[in-house]
């Protein structure tokens, strides 16, 4: 195969982008479907699918601005599907932190005293962020290591939501799984 100049793989990774989103957004409104006739566990496999697909995308975008990249390996965010599991979760964290860090600056910034300069606030912001941080470090967050922890299981649950297994003495029926999980589900994807 022939190396791909720069404009041609840019070409290539936006439409790859585009491709893989419309991908996860076609699955996100399957899933709906398959919810409102309450086949709740092909929905919440569809959403966990669709998380995966978003999460390729994103790798496809972070490829049009480091398409050589030599230490990430990027194929396997293609094909493995607890390398994307594994990339949301790290996305999640890493939002949630950038979130936080602008929340907490920005607000000192934004209230600081009239006779205070920006620099002044933004240190006591950084300071304050510091202080979240360590928090965090040793009480923790329930809502946010909570929804760390669903993703961590993700995997295991979508393959509930697709495949009779047996348990035990008894089988894994998906068609047992509620309207209770999917709503779960909702409040970790979206």
């Amino acid at each position: 195969m022939k190396k791909m100049n720069e404009q041609e793989t840019e070409l290539y990774f936006r439409k790859g982008f585009e491709i893989i989103l419309n991908n996860a957004k076609e699955q996100i409104e399957s899933a709906k479907i398959l919810a409102k006739e309450k086949k709740y566990a092909p929905a919440i496999a569809l959403l966990i699918i669709a998380a995966e697909e978003a999460m390729k995308g994103q790798t496809a975008y972070t490829q049009l601005f480091f398409p050589n990249a030599p230490e990430i390996d990027f194929s396997k965010y293609y094909k493995d599907h607890k390398t994307k599991l594994e990339g949301i979760r790290s996305t999640i964290l890493i939002t949630e932190l950038l979130d936080k860090s602008f929340e907490i600056i920005t607000n000192e910034i934004i209230n600081k005293k009239e006779d205070e300069d920006n620099n002044t606030a933004y240190n006591r912001g950084i300071k304050k962020f510091t202080d979240y941080l360590t928090d965090l470090a040793e009480n923790g967050n329930e809502e946010f290591d909570n929804e760390l922890e669903w993703w961590k299981h993700a995997k295991g649950l979508k393959e509930d939501c697709l495949y009779v297994r047996k348990n035990g003495k008894s089988w894994h029926n998906p068609q047992n799984i509620n309207k209770k999980l999917y709503d779960k589900t909702l409040l970790y994807y979206m």
